[in-house]
């Protein structure tokens, strides 16, 4: 389980007094609304993420975003200059969800298996679509990749504890 989880992006500033305007990046925006601190990560010049902790002063939904006021950002200028930074959570702080439902980055790594128990591959990348999630498997023959949309009838398990999903293979998805 990776060790933060993004929940929204920094978009601009909003008014003067420091507010940012954030993109959530989660199903439930409402999360916001009971934070009371995050972790503001952005790209170093070395390349590496830079992470500074920060007090919840206030966070609102609004029009599709949220406004969130942040300790010690206090001017437009500042947040201005969080722009594109990422706000993020321990993944022990993550919203609880109902069961059968799973986090992005609780479905990557896992190991893909078809009926007969046979290795097909790792999950790579999640894409988010209309209709429904479809989970990018690099195959284990290294030829290429198999697209599987996560739905019951190709999905049949998923096991996080042993890292692992059970799958169907319908006729034209290998």
């Amino acid at each position: 389980m990776a060790e933060y989880v993004t929940i929204g992006e920094v978009l601009s500033a909003h008014g003067v007094r420091g507010t940012l305007k954030v993109k959530p990046l989660t199903a439930y925006p409402e999360r916001f609304l009971g934070l009371k601190r995050v972790f503001v990560a952005v790209n170093g010049a070395d390349g590496e993420v830079k992470r500074q902790e920060r007090a919840v002063e206030e966070a609102r939904l609004h029009r599709g975003v949220v406004l969130v006021k942040l300790a010690g950002i206090d001017d437009r200028e500042t947040a201005k200059g969080l722009s594109r930074a990422l706000l993020q959570v321990t993944a022990s702080e993550v919203h609880p969800l109902p069961p059968g439902e799973y986090y992005v980055f609780d479905i990557i790594g896992l190991s893909v298996y078809d009926e007969t128990g046979r290795h097909i591959g790792v999950v790579q990348d999640v894409l988010e679509t209309a209709a429904n999630d479809v989970y990018v498997v690099s195959r284990a023959d290294g030829e290429g990749e198999i697209l599987l949309p996560a739905v019951q009838d190709v999905i049949q398990r998923i096991d996080l504890a042993q890292r692992r999903m059970d799958v169907r293979l319908l006729p034209g998805l290998e």
